[in-house]
């Protein structure tokens, strides 16, 4: 196998046992869930883009957003992957979430503290771990509250609300919602 692929099938069993992480996993993406659902009660005329979807089929239940969402044709998903996988399962087939790059587990691997290092250093650790496709900027480039509003053009900054979903006390992930227009 090309050690650039992304295997998302196999990434996160390095480091802790599968069946603790598929526990926590579920539990904190419906938490994810239910902050999304109150920020945006779910309507049949709106459009949701789901960035970051997997291609895996084994990996399925990390279909959350999908498997929960009343209107699941309302939703375009964007990933690295194939699509030809996804669509399989979602034939039908914005609120935007990312992992905050401050909280001390980076989820993708499921280490913590490396991505505390200058990215120079943590990539090459990642790199000798097996974990080669996360090593590259271009599959996994960590943001922090700061750096996810900064991606937005000023005049939308006015209009976004950024909250944060919490794991062990801190803010591990980075919930970014913008308003067309103000209210």
């Amino acid at each position: 196998m090309d050690p650039t692929v992304h295997s998302s099938v196999h990434y996160r069993t390095k480091a802790l046992p599968r069946s603790m992480i598929r526990r926590v996993l579920r539990n904190e993406q419906a938490k994810i869930y239910r902050r999304f659902t109150q920020a945006f009660p779910p309507r049949s005329d709106w459009r949701v883009l789901e960035v970051g979807t997997n291609g895996s089929l084994e990996e399925a239940r990390d279909y959350f957003l999908h498997s929960l969402y009343p209107y699941p044709q309302q939703i375009t998903a964007a990933g690295l992957e194939d699509p030809d996988v996804f669509e399989s399962v979602f034939p039908r087939y914005a609120f935007v979430t990312t992992p905050n790059r401050r909280h001390p587990i980076e989820f993708h691997t499921v280490t913590p503290l490396l991505h505390y290092l200058p990215p120079r250093m943590y990539r090459q650790i990642y790199a000798a771990a097996g974990f080669e496709f996360f090593s590259k900027e271009e599959n996994l480039n960590l943001l922090d509250a700061e750096q996810l509003l900064g991606l937005l053009p000023p005049a939308a900054r006015s209009l976004a609300e950024l909250a944060f979903h919490r794991f062990l006390g801190m803010k591990s992930n980075l919930l970014l919602s913008v308003r067309a227009e103000a209210e």
